[in-house]
């Protein structure tokens, strides 16, 4: 019988393939949805109702592994966008949109912004697409990722990616799930927006229905700029004017509007819910302090050593500018000074001598005396001039009475036409002029000066062409010193071995902050499932000894929420995103969700990076207290302070009116004489010029900004842009905590201008894509119709005790 391995293969080769296939499945297919079945195992017994619709609970993990898939999913289809694009692709699903001057992704196509509240409406909004009738199987999926990657890869490669883009957390089966829901939610919000929409643009979207007046107001909005006066009545100094003890039924009422409501500063409704909080700990590794331990390590002969291999090659050479161009230019305005000086002089000579031949003319009888005899005098000046010239420019000489005779007629008392160039120099004795003389001169010194010019010139290019013999044309150099560039070869040199040793240093941070996740994972899984105690726990890493030992810098930061993390240097930091010229979100975002709520798990490590301080962050989250709303009794000092906030506001308002009366035009009556003597400090002068609505980009909008006055929103601009000037308006900011009393002073430019500019298709085209107020009355109608159809509610998920 032949032992020779290859019988021995072909032999088993048929049961080999049916191991490997199920080793396949098992890896690819049950082995993800067996990790996700423990990791929402590890919650049972604490899971509570995040929302409810249709009369079905959306528990809250959920939700949680809804929003973590979403991220992974954005983050993945951002990585094979570019690897589409790498091959030559261009992915073809609607809505993509490519920005080819950064080599950015802008838009996936997909809702990309994932949070808890987000995927909520998600599931809310899939479930009214499938009732309407969307239906969107594997099949549809599959053809959506081949247009996404434009045929680029194949179904096996996207799935492959996938798995390697997440570390094996998600399959085909969850990336299919996550897809299906973002474009059923997408397809029921466009069914929705379409009857308020007149069409769209690629890449821009839709383009919303406006009336002919609200496309006039719109481009007022965009167009029209005021410069104000305002003076702010502050609701905080009417809050003692308001009863302490209000009634048990407005505190109960207040309190029941706002205890799921998160506190929001710029919002004038009151929020007593508790935001998600968590404490942190994080190692922190800083490149310029890698840098500078690098630096130690080159002695002054590398260095040394450096500059001359680099000097060698080429660099550290600075361009002279040679002496001689120096002297040559030079020279060049000196022969032109003394050219003008002595240009100067000849003038002065020749209105002389034409002075002295005008007095002997003059003193010469008034009888007539052939033109020709004057010719031997034309002839002894051109013969001072050239005594070279030849028979032929005699002869032409002695025919010039022939020429000169239209001049006769003076002889005999007769005015003669004057000359046009030569009026002013024609001798009154006779009729005979110096024009032709003076030009003859003039030509004959102008040759001379071109001829000077041009030998000057030829001397000048001769001795460059000497100079640029000598030194071969090449320009020259001068060599910066070693003492000026040490410092360059020095950062040159210790920067990549910085950046590298850094990069492994929290690589193998992360990994050992990674390898404890994972196991306290599992480790909360088998506990749930009774296979494990508490005491088999997996030990915690030492981050502190671990980045000690790695020269890297250890901290913790307290509960804080969203808003309070970033105001904390790792706040500074963002996601490191998909390619090296990308930013991602920012650490609050990844931390604690879009909604502020929940966010990432606790422990998860998180990799972030402050550019501006050259850091690189790894943290996690050591504890957390989830979002929740808080009881009566805890929230009641913040109930009773809402209540009376809200009646001090009636006080401001009434203040600001009774002032804007006093400014009215016909109380001619200046708003600094109106306030109060010690309130004048709250006068701001002289503000704008500013608009109702600024344009951020093509189709974006944002409220005007006047950065010297609080918040200002969408009332004050209208109170703003409706009030003539001279008069006074009255209008609250954003979170109504001032009352402004606003002076319009001037509007620019002018309304026939601002008709003018209307009329051109061009210049109102951006009105077009500013929606209007009842398209959005219209949106959040139907909205909450379909919460009150649907029995949509957001529920308070308190942890069991």
């Amino acid at each position: 019988m032949s032992s020779s391995p290859f019988v021995i293969f072909r032999r088993y080769l048929k049961p080999l393939m049916v191991a490997l296939t199920l080793l396949a499945l098992f890896a690819f297919v049950v082995l993800p949805a067996l990790q996700s079945y423990l990791q929402s195992g590890a919650t049972v017994g604490a899971d509570p109702v995040f929302a409810t619709f249709d009369g079905t609970p959306v528990k809250a993990s959920r939700v949680d592994y809804f929003t973590q898939s979403h991220n992974s999913v954005v983050r993945f289809l951002n990585e094979l966008a570019d690897e589409t694009i790498r091959r030559q692709g261009t992915p073809r699903t609607a809505g993509f949109r490519y920005n080819t001057q950064t080599n950015q992704v802008e838009d996936l196509g997909i809702f990309s912004a994932p949070s808890q509240f987000a995927t909520v409406r998600t599931l809310q909004f899939a479930s009214e697409a499938k009732k309407a009738g969307f239906e969107l199987d594997d099949g549809a999926i599959r053809y959506w990722l081949q247009q996404f990657t434009d045929g680029t890869m194949s179904d096996g490669e996207i799935i492959s990616r996938l798995m390697q883009s997440t570390r094996n957390r998600l399959g085909q089966y969850h990336l299919y799930d996550v897809l299906r829901q973002l474009l059923l939610a997408q397809a029921f919000q466009q069914s929705v927006d379409s009857g308020l929409a007149a069409g769209s643009i690629p890449g821009m979207g839709d383009i919303p229905i406006v009336t002919p007046a609200q496309q006039w107001e719109n481009f007022l909005k965009l167009s029209q700029q005021a410069t104000v006066d305002a003076y702010g009545v502050l609701v905080a100094d009417f809050i003692d004017k308001t009863d302490p003890n209000p009634s048990e039924s407005d505190i109960k009422e207040v309190y029941e509007a706002g205890k799921d409501v998160l506190p929001n500063d710029q919002s004038p409704e009151p929020g007593f819910r508790r935001p998600t909080v968590a404490e942190f700990e994080f190692v922190a590794a800083n490149l310029n302090t890698f840098i500078d331990r690098e630096i130690d390590n080159f002695t002054e002969e590398q260095l040394k050593a450096e500059y001359q291999r680099r000097l060698d090659g080429g660099d550290f050479r600075l361009p002279v500018e040679p002496e001689a161009d120096q002297d040559l230019l030079d020279l060049g305005m000196d022969t032109e000074a003394a050219a003008e000086e002595e240009a100067a002089e000849e003038e002065a000579a020749a209105e002389e001598e034409m002075a002295e031949v005008a007095e002997e003319a003059a003193e010469e009888p008034m009888t007539e005396e052939p033109v020709g005899e004057e010719a031997p005098a034309e002839e002894t000046t051109v013969e001072e001039q050239a005594a070279e010239e030849t028979s032929a420019e005699e002869t032409s000489v002695e025919e010039a009475p022939a020429e000169e005779s239209p001049a006769e007629p003076e002889a005999s008392g007769e005015d003669a036409p004057a000359e046009e160039d030569g009026a002013a120099i024609r001798s009154p004795g006779n009729g005979t002029t110096l024009v032709a003389l003076v030009q003859d001169e003039s030509e004959d010194t102008e040759t001379a000066d071109d001829a000077g010019d041009a030998d000057s010139a030829d001397a000048q290019a001769t001795d460059a062409e000497a100079d640029a013999d000598d030194g071969e044309g090449e320009p020259e150099y001068e060599a910066e010193s070693f003492e000026d560039v040490r410092n360059e070869i020095l950062d040159d040199l210790a920067r990549p071995i910085a950046a590298q040793k850094l990069d492994k240093a929290v690589q193998q941070v992360r990994s050992r902050m990674q390898r404890y996740f994972s196991e306290l994972s599992i480790h909360e899984s088998n506990v749930a499932v009774g296979t494990a105690t508490e005491a088999d726990a997996p030990e915690r890493p030492d981050l502190k000894k671990l980045a000690d030992d790695l020269g890297l810098e250890y901290g913790t930061i307290g509960e804080r929420n969203a808003e309070e993390i970033a105001d904390e240097a790792i706040g500074n930091s963002v996601g490191t995103g998909t390619s090296l010229d990308q930013r991602g979100p920012p650490y609050a975002f990844l931390m604690f969700g879009g909604g502020g709520m929940q966010g990432q798990a606790v422990l998860s490590p998180l990799v972030t990076v402050d550019l501006t301080a050259s850091k690189t962050y790894v943290s996690w989250k050591t504890d957390q207290i989830d979002s929740y709303a808080p009881t009566l009794e805890e929230a009641r000092d913040e109930v009773i302070m809402a209540i009376r906030t809200r009646e001090a506001r009636k006080f401001a308002e009434e203040e600001a009116t009774r002032i804007a009366k006093q400014v009215a035009a016909e109380n001619e009556k200046s708003l600094e004489e109106a306030i109060p003597d010690d309130k004048q400090d709250q006068l701001k002068t002289g503000l704008g010029p500013f608009s109702w609505m600024n344009m951020m980009g093509f189709g974006q909008m944002t409220i005007g900004n006047v950065p010297e006055l609080d918040s200002v929103g969408p009332k004050f601009m209208r109170a703003t842009f409706h009030t003539e000037v001279g008069n006074a308006g009255v209008a609250a900011n954003a979170p109504q905590r001032v009352y402004y009393v606003i002076v319009p002073r001037s509007f620019q430019p002018s309304v026939e201008e601002l008709r003018n500019r209307f009329l051109q298709r061009g210049e109102r085209m951006m009105a077009q894509f500013l929606t209007n107020t009842e398209n959005n009355e219209i949106r959040r109608g139907f909205y909450e119709a379909l919460d009150e159809r649907t029995g949509f509610k957001m529920t308070e998920f308190d942890q069991p005790e």
